[in-house]
C-alpha cells in the first residue's frame, strides 16, 4: 500500500485537515485493505459495503467510529483513485436524541416532600418553583 498512503497523505495534507484525523483516516484505509485482501486500486464499492456492515454488525462500532471509517474510504476513493463512491443505504449515523426530563408540579411538590430538607428551605425552593412557573424573574437581594 506504499504508493497508495503516499498518494493519501499528500491529498490529505493538501486538504489541510487535521493530523489526528489524518492518522485516522489511514488507519481504517489500511483496514479496510487488511479486510478485504486485496490490492487498494482493486477495491470496489461492495468491499466497502462489507467491512463497513462488519464494524456495525460484529465490532459494534460507536456512531462516530462508524463515520470516521466511512470518512475514510470516501475520501480514498474520491481524492487518491478518483473514482465515484457510491455507497447505497449508507448515511451518516446519529446516535437517538433524548428528551430531556422535565418534571411536572406534581413531582416536584413529591420529591420536595421526601427530602428530609428543613421548612425553610422547603418554602424557598416552593416559592421559586412558583415564581418560575409564573415566569416573573427572580428578585435579587442586596446586602
Amino acid at each position: 500500500m506504499g504508493v497508495f498512503r503516499d498518494a493519501m497523505e499528500q491529498a490529505l495534507a493538501l486538504r489541510g485537515l487535521a493530523p489526528k484525523t489524518c492518522s485516522a483516516y489511514l488507519s481504517w484505509v489500511r483496514r479496510l485493505v487488511r479486510f478485504c485482501r486485496v490490492v487498494p486500486d482493486q477495491l470496489t464499492t461492495e468491499q466497502v459495503r462489507a467491512f463497513l456492515l462488519h464494524l456495525t454488525q460484529e465490532r459494534k462500532l460507536s456512531f462516530s467510529t462508524f463515520n470516521q471509517a466511512l470518512n475514510g474510504a470516501r475520501f480514498f476513493f474520491l481524492e487518491v483513485l478518483k473514482r465515484p463512491f457510491v455507497m447505497e443505504g449508507f448515511r451518516y449515523q446519529k446516535p437517538p436524541s433524548r428528551l430531556p426530563m422535565v418534571m411536572n408540579d406534581e413531582e416536584v411538590s413529591r420529591l420536595l416532600a421526601t427530602c428530609h430538607l428543613n421548612q425553610s428551605v422547603r418554602r424557598r425552593a416552593s416559592r421559586h418553583r412558583n415564581r418560575c412557573l409564573r415566569s416573573e424573574p427572580p428578585r435579587v437581594q442586596s446586602t
